[in-house]
C-alpha cells in the first residue's frame, strides 16, 4: 500500500465538502448584524468582496447572501441562534467550548478575549484559513485552538483535545442536517465518548432550523410581504429531524435530554429586526419560545457498543489496459476524501481509462464526502465505461445502499 500525503487544494476541498461554503454566508449575516469581529474576519478572508472557492459560473457567497437577505426571517434566525447559544454557554458554568463545526464565526475571538478556552473544529478548507486569520486578530494567552476534524472520525476529535482538562460544552450548529443516518449514529457515538471522558453537555438547535425561520417569517409578515417560497426540510433526512423518532433516538444512543427555549437566552435587541416596529420585534422574539435548545448529557454506561475503525487512509493505484485499479484501506471521510480525489485525478489525466475497479476489502468506513468522490469517478467515465466495486464489507454495503449510490456501480465479490 502507498501512504499518500498530497498538499491541500481548496478546489478539491470544495468538491468533496461543498457544504462548508454555507458557513461563509453565516459570517456575512453576523457582519450585517453589526458584529465588528465578523466585519474584520469577512474583510480579511475576502468574503465581503464576493470571493468564493467555486467556479465563477456559480454564485459567489456574497451573491448567495444578497439573495438570502431578501428572505424575511433568514438573518434573524442565524443571529438569534448564534447569540443565544453563546449566552447559554456563558451561563452554563463550563470552561471549555468545543464548536463543531466552528465555521467562520468570530466566536473564538470573543471567548478567548473573555479568558475562555475555545476549540474550533471544522473541515480542512475552513481551518486552514480561520486559524491564521483569527490569530492575527488575537494576541492573547487564552487558548484559541482551531483543528481539522471530521465529526465521524473519533480520533480526529480526541487527538485535538490532548491536554484539555475540565468539562466540555459541545455545540453543533448546522451539522446534523447534512448527515446520513449511518453518519448520524457515528457522530452520536463519538460525542458520547468525549462526554464520557471529559464530562459536560452537548447542545444543538439543528432540528429547529426550519420551524424557527417559519415562525419568524409569520411574525414579521404583518409589516413585510413574504415571498412565495417553500422552506424544505434538511436533506438527507435522518431520524433526528423526525419529531416522532428524535427523542427515542437520543435515548437509544445513551443520552438524557433537556429542552430549553431559545428565547430565554436571546439578547434584549436583535439587530436584524431593527427596521421593524416594536410590536413585530416582540412577536418575532416570542416565536423563539417554541424553538428549543436540545441539551444532551451522556448517561453512564448507556451508550451502544462501538468499535474503532482504522484512522489511517492508504491507497494503491495501478493500471492495466483500459482499467484503472484502486485499492482503498482505512477511512475515506471529509479529511481523506480530497486526497483520494487528487490521486485519482492525477492518474486519470495521465491516461483516461474506460473502466475503474475499486477493491474495498480493507475499507472500514466511507462518509458522504467519500461517496462524492466515487460519484465523480462515475461521471468521468466515457460511454460504456463502468465503475466496479469489489469485496464490500457489510457496513460499507449498508452505507452505499442507504445513500442510493449502490445503483451506480457494478458489484462483485461481497465479503460476508
Amino acid at each position: 500500500m502507498n501512504n499518500t500525503n498530497q498538499p491541500e487544494n481548496t478546489k478539491l476541498l470544495e468538491e468533496v465538502n461543498p457544504v462548508f461554503t454555507t458557513a461563509q454566508v453565516c459570517l456575512l449575516v453576523m457582519a450585517e448584524a453589526g458584529d465588528p469581529d465578523a466585519n474584520q474576519l469577512g474583510s480579511m478572508l475576502g468574503f465581503d468582496r464576493g470571493i468564493s472557492m467555486v467556479d465563477k459560473d456559480e454564485l459567489t457567497e456574497m451573491e448567495k447572501f444578497q439573495k438570502m437577505k431578501a428572505i424575511p426571517g433568514f438573518m434573524t434566525t442565524i443571529e438569534a441562534r448564534f447569540t443565544a447559544s453563546s449566552n447559554l454557554f456563558l451561563h452554563s458554568g463550563l470552561r471549555n467550548i468545543l464548536d463543531l463545526p466552528c465555521g467562520y464565526t468570530p466566536r473564538g475571538l470573543q471567548f478567548a478575549r473573555r479568558g475562555i478556552p475555545y476549540y474550533g473544529f471544522d473541515l480542512p478548507a475552513v481551518i486552514q484559513v480561520m486559524d491564521g486569520a483569527c490569530h492575527r486578530l488575537y494576541q492573547g494567552n487564552t487558548p484559541m485552538c482551531y483543528h481539522k476534524a471530521d465529526a465521524t472520525n473519533y480520533e480526529s476529535l480526541r487527538s485535538a483535545l490532548d491536554g484539555v482538562s475540565g468539562e466540555l460544552f459541545i455545540t453543533t450548529e448546522g451539522l446534523l442536517m447534512y448527515l446520513t443516518q449511518s453518519e448520524l449514529e457515528v457522530v452520536f457515538r463519538n460525542i458520547y465518548r468525549l462526554l464520557e471522558e471529559f464530562g459536560g453537555i452537548w447542545v444543538t438547535t439543528d432540528n429547529s432550523i426550519v420551524s424557527a425561520q417559519q415562525s419568524v417569517m409569520q411574525a414579521i409578515s404583518e409589516e413585510k410581504e413574504i415571498p412565495s417560497l417553500e422552506l424544505k426540510k434538511p436533506t438527507p433526512e435522518n431520524v433526528f429531524f423526525d419529531p416522532q423518532q428524535a427523542e427515542q433516538f437520543v435515548a437509544k444512543m445513551g443520552f438524557s435530554l433537556e429542552k430549553i427555549p431559545v428565547y430565554e437566552y436571546l439578547p434584549d435587541h436583535l439587530h436584524t429586526l431593527a427596521d421593524y416596529s416594536i410590536n413585530v420585534q416582540n412577536k418575532a422574539k416570542e416565536a423563539f419560545r417554541n424553538i428549543y435548545f436540545w441539551i444532551m448529557r451522556a448517561e453512564e454506561g448507556a451508550a451502544a457498543e462501538y468499535t474503532d475503525a482504522q484512522n489511517t487512509f492508504r491507497m494503491h493505484i495501478s493500471r492495466q489496459g483500459q482499467t484503472l485499479y484502486l485499492t482503498l484501506q482505512g477511512r475515506v471521510d471529509t479529511l481523506t476524501a480530497p486526497e483520494l480525489l487528487s490521486l485519482y485525478r492525477n492518474e486519470n489525466e495521465k491516461h483516461a481509462c474506460r473502466f475503474v475497479e475499486i477493491d474495498l476489502r480493507d475499507l472500514d468506513y466511507i462518509s458522504s464526502a467519500g461517496l462524492r468522490v466515487l460519484l465523480i469517478m462515475v461521471k468521468d467515465r466515457p460511454k460504456n465505461g463502468t465503475v466496479t466495486v469489489t469485496h464490500l464489507k457489510p457496513q460499507v454495503r449498508s452505507v452505499l445502499e442507504t445513500s442510493g449510490f449502490i445503483q451506480l456501480f457494478s458489484i462483485k465479490d461481497d465479503l460476508q
